[in-house]
């Protein structure tokens, strides 16, 4: 599967579907997949304020954040504010949370190992 968007921050997302294990308010999660095959997987991905564990089991992740807000901890607590322009990289066996102050949109690249 291949697609393109010409407007990442406008673009048509799924059915938003509740979070799971969200551990503050009730966030909902929609994407669009662009690409995916055995390997890589990219896409973008929003999701409502609100709370919740995570952890990169298995996967690498890059990610441009398009818009919102929020902070993702570490779990060793070190905290990466985000915002529209922040990239980073989460590592395979990265494990910290997330909190979503305004609703975010991320483009993401995902490489499974």
């Amino acid at each position: 599967m291949t697609a393109t968007i010409d407007d990442a921050t406008n673009a048509v997302l799924g059915e938003a579907t509740a979070k799971p294990g969200a551990t503050a308010g009730s966030p909902m999660e929609s994407s669009l997949t662009l690409f995916e095959d055995d390997t890589t997987e990219a896409g973008v991905w929003e999701c409502t304020p609100g709370s919740w564990a995570s952890s990169k089991v298995g996967i690498n992740e890059v990610m441009y954040f398009i818009a919102g807000s929020g902070v993702i901890t570490d779990a060793d607590g070190t905290r990466h504010e985000f915002g529209p322009g922040f990239i980073h990289h989460y590592p395979k066996g990265w494990h910290g949370t997330w909190q979503v102050d305004e609703t975010v949109r991320k483009f993401y690249v995902i490489t499974k190992a």
